[in-house]
């Protein structure tokens, strides 16, 4: 039995030492039978293989050339604008840094994907093309954003499946990892709103971590702003969204502290998304969520602030502070220190 499955194996494994062969007519059929069957056996795993091999290669020349196209693009536009500089370039770390996020975003942005197989998706049945969208290339996103997305409610509606045509990638580099002879300064290219900004996005941390503060000016200092963080967000949190639900601007200063990974939803089509579902009381229920979730924000903000404006009154006895959205009710000529209301 063994010498039989000794042969068996050498024989299918396309070795055959020749220590062992068939002699009689028995022996000679069965060797046949083996013999085509190891044929057909590794004809089928070897075409198996070149169809894996050439679905892997096809998809990295086809993201790598999508690429490559873009960063030409990108070069071929950069190029044009400085004609207006007369021909002055970026400096080299500003250029670098322009092509690592451009690469970034390809790399990981999945709408980029959705619209190359937009065509296959509109031939699928609705609830197919919304199990696509919804149930599998973003279902992490809505489930670790579940407290904004909330899958439980709107997961069968056409809300979730219209905002994932939007839904994008963010990266944005932190303060202490920039470099300063960038055109602008590491601070500048961190902050992602300011006081009275205008707020267009809603950033949702996959990773990295964004302080969240305000901004003031000493008034001995002419033009010296300072800015004060007060809290930091983490991953699965999210900034923005008051401001675009209501559309306010930006009541409050955030800026990445390290290099943060996010995605990124448009005012715009998340507003156009939730009306096209014709229902009021999906964005009411949007609208109440995040309003609580402003004002525990705001309140931790008001607290530390008041802390801090009194320790550097303490500290500073001599500065005035002029504070941005603070109302000041009175100033004490001789102490300097500032009274809110």
């Amino acid at each position: 039995m063994a010498t039989l499955l000794y042969f068996t194996m050498t024989t299918l494994a396309k070795i055959g030492y020749g220590d062992f062969f068939p002699k009689s007519d028995a022996e000679k059929i069965y060797t046949v039978i083996i013999l085509m069957i190891s044929i057909v056996f590794f004809s089928y795993v070897l075409d198996q293989f070149m169809d894996l091999m050439a679905i892997k290669t096809s998809k990295e020349s086809i993201t790598n050339g999508h690429i490559i196209g873009e960063r030409f693009a990108m070069q071929a536009w950069l190029k044009q604008v400085s004609r207006y500089r007369d021909s002055k370039p970026l400096p080299q770390k500003f250029y670098k840094s322009l092509m690592d996020n451009l690469q970034h975003y390809l790399e990981k942005d999945r709408n980029n994907m959705i619209m190359e197989g937009a065509e296959f998706l509109h031939k699928l049945p609705q609830s197919l093309k919304r199990s696509v969208l919804v149930g599998y290339i973003y279902d992490d996103v809505f489930s670790d954003f579940r407290k904004f997305f909330r899958p439980d409610l709107y997961a069968d509606s056409d809300l979730l499946e219209n905002l994932s045509y939007n839904i994008k990638h963010r990266f944005i580099q932190g303060q202490s990892q920039q470099s300063k002879d960038l055109v602008l300064s590491a601070q500048e290219r961190s902050i992602l709103y300011k006081e009275g900004d205008e707020v267009q996005e809603i950033f949702f941390i996959n990773k990295g971590e964004i302080g969240v503060g305000y901004t003031y000016f000493m008034n001995n200092v002419i033009g010296q702003r300072k800015t004060h963080m007060c809290l930091i967000l983490g991953m699965y949190d999210f900034v923005g969204d008051h401001a675009v639900l209501f559309d306010l601007k930006s009541q409050h200063y955030y800026e990445a502290k390290t290099d943060v990974v996010a995605f990124a939803l448009d005012k715009t089509h998340l507003l156009d998304s939730i009306h096209k579902t014709n229902k009021l009381h999906i964005l009411l229920e949007f609208k109440e969520r995040s309003k609580l979730r402003h004002e525990r924000l705001s309140d931790a903000i008001r607290l530390h602030k008041e802390k801090h404006i009194r320790q550097v009154n303490n500290d500073h006895n001599y500065y005035h502070l002029n504070l941005i959205n603070f109302k000041l009710s009175k100033i004490d000529s001789s102490e300097h220190t500032i009274h809110l209301n």
